[in-house]
C-alpha cells in the first residue's frame, strides 16, 4: 500500500512539475511578444488598395518551400506584402514593422497557406484588429487555415474575386500518427473556446467556425465559393 502511495504521489508531482513549467513556458512567450502601442492614423481606404494591386508581384502570390513568412513593404511604406506561414516569430516580425514604418495601415496576405502557432496567430490577430490594419487577399493571391482567420482580423477586409480562401478542421495528433479531428470534439470541450472566443471578438459569425470543421478534414482544403464567403461576411470590400 506504501509502494503504490508513493507511486501516485510521485505521478501527481510530475503532473504538477509538467504544469508548470508549460506554464512559464507559455508566459516567457507572450512575455516575448511584448505590446506594442501601435495604431494606424489613417484607415486604408478602396483607392489605396486599388493602388497597391499593381504592385503585386507573381513572387508574392507563389509558395515557396520554405515557410518562412517574408514581409515586403511598398514604397509609401503604408502596405505590408506578406508571403508565408505564420508563426511564434510572426508578433515580433510586425511589431518590427509597424515601429519602422508609423504610416503602416495595411496588409497584403498575398500566400499565407496557415499557421504552425494557432496561439501566436490568434494572439497577433487581435493586435492587427487592435491597430485599425486591413487586410487585403489581391488577385491570385491564397489565404488558408490560420492564414484565414488572420485575414478576418481586418478593420477593413478587401479581396479580389480571384483571390482564393481555403479553410479545414484542425486536429489533435499524437506523435502527427493517431489524430483526432476537431468535429469530433464535443462542441462542449475547451479547445474550441479559443477559436469561437476569436471569431466572437472579430465578428465574425461562430457558424463559420463549425463550418470549418465539417467542410474539409485535416488534410484537405475546401476553396470557398464567393457564396459561402459572402455568407460569412467575411470580405467588406471586393475589388476588381
Amino acid at each position: 500500500m506504501n509502494s503504490l502511495y508513493r507511486f501516485s504521489y510521485r505521478i501527481l508531482l510530475l503532473v504538477f512539475l509538467c504544469g508548470l513549467v508549460l506554464g512559464c513556458a507559455e508566459a516567457k512567450r507572450e512575455a516575448a511578444w511584448g505590446v506594442s502601442d501601435f495604431q494606424v492614423s489613417e484607415r486604408a481606404t478602396i483607392a489605396q488598395v486599388q493602388n497597391i494591386a499593381p504592385q503585386i508581384r507573381p513572387a508574392d502570390t507563389t509558395e515557396r518551400d520554405d515557410w518562412d513568412l517574408r514581409i515586403r513593404m511598398s514604397n509609401d511604406g503604408r502596405t505590408a506584402i506578406l508571403n508565408g506561414v505564420i508563426s511564434d516569430d510572426t508578433p515580433g516580425q510586425l511589431y518590427e514593422i509597424a515601429a519602422r514604418y508609423p504610416s503602416l495601415n495595411l496588409l497584403v496576405l498575398a500566400n499565407v497557406p496557415g499557421s504552425v502557432d494557432d496561439e501566436a496567430n490568434l494572439y497577433i490577430a487581435r493586435w492587427v484588429r487592435k491597430a485599425g490594419l486591413s487586410t487585403f487577399v489581391p488577385r491570385g493571391g491564397e489565404i488558408a487555415s490560420g492564414g484565414v482567420d488572420f485575414y478576418l482580423a481586418g478593420v477593413g477586409r478587401f479581396a479580389h474575386p480571384r483571390a482564393r480562401f481555403g479553410v479545414h478542421s484542425w486536429g489533435e495528433c499524437l506523435l502527427f500518427i493517431v489524430c483526432k479531428e476537431g468535429r469530433e470534439v464535443a462542441r462542449d470541450a475547451p479547445q474550441h473556446q479559443p477559436y469561437l472566443s476569436y471569431y466572437r471578438d472579430m465578428g465574425t459569425p461562430q457558424d463559420f467556425y463549425w463550418f470549418t470543421l465539417t467542410v474539409a478534414d485535416l488534410d484537405e482544403v475546401h476553396w470557398m465559393t464567393r457564396r459561402e464567403i459572402d455568407h460569412f461576411d467575411m470580405v467588406t470590400h471586393w475589388l476588381n
